[in-house]
């Protein structure tokens, strides 16, 4: 009988440790070369700027991967193999492969496959703590912890360190972004559906009680609010962020509550 035909499109979880320097080295060098893609392309997807992020040093782009706090998947394509914008691709089921394979077959796929497409969730952190409920804090909103003087505060305290047993936690969504030409193809929507089972996945484990995931989106920017809707995320309300441009932007809060039960 023969063997199942992989999937020409698949997501995978970059590791969060590496063997080799070499190969630290080149998933970093491939992460900085898409990110600088997509900020060329398409960059009413980000909230930084070519520009900017193009004088980075390199251990800006190193930091980015070695952060405990990030988690970046990657939307990876066989080079030999396309396949159509149909409805049917579109609707396939998702291949997370991140739960399914070794890190060593996964930096295998990372290092020798086109990249396609990447999102990172950062987190955890505490949104509500065991003994608090949303009821209880009405103002309190789950993406206040991430946002300092208008702008993203990224954390990078190891997860690990957090006692999350019995708390609400929350995640978020940050360099969600596909090349155009492997757009409608479902790329999308499995790295969400990859950065949601990644959260469910550790929410259950460290024994959270509930977990959001957050993002923002620029008001008027429709098509991304209804890819976000399509993955259970939903318009909680509207914050005013620090565009590219470094001025005051209107963006739509969006969350998407993950179910932890079993």
């Amino acid at each position: 009988m023969a063997a199942p035909t992989p999937p020409a499109e698949e997501v995978i979880l970059i590791p969060q440790s590496f063997s080799s320097p070499t190969h630290f080295h080149e998933i970093v060098d491939r992460y900085k070369k898409l990110r600088l893609q997509g900020l060329q392309v398409d960059p009413n997807s980000f909230s930084s700027t070519y520009a900017e992020e193009s004088q980075f040093p390199a251990e800006t782009w190193q930091s980015r991967i070695a952060n405990p706090s990030g988690k970046t998947f990657i939307s990876v394509m066989d080079g030999n193999k396309s396949p159509e914008n149909t409805e049917e691709n579109i609707l396939e089921p998702s291949n997370l492969k991140e739960n399914q394979e070794s890190p060593s077959l996964a930096l295998q796929k990372l290092l020798q496959k086109e990249w396609m497409g990447q999102i990172t969730i950062l987190g955890p952190e505490i949104f509500l703590n065991p003994e608090e409920s949303l009821e209880e804090t009405p103002n309190r909103r789950p993406w206040d912890i991430f946002i300092k003087d208008g702008g993203y505060s990224i954390p990078c305290t190891p997860p690990h360190t957090l006692n999350l047993d019995g708390a609400h936690i929350v995640y978020l969504v940050v360099g969600m972004f596909v090349l155009p030409q492997a757009r409608r193809r479902g790329n999308a929507r499995r790295l969400l559906e990859a950065a949601v089972q990644a959260v469910r996945e550790e929410g259950r484990a460290r024994g959270a009680r509930a977990a959001s995931i957050v993002l923002q989106v620029e008001s008027g920017i429709d098509n991304a609010q209804r890819l976000y809707g399509r993955v259970g995320f939903q318009a909680w309300g509207t914050v005013v962020l620090q565009n590219r441009h470094g001025k005051p932007s209107p963006m739509v809060a969006m969350v998407n509550e993950v179910g932890l039960a079993d």
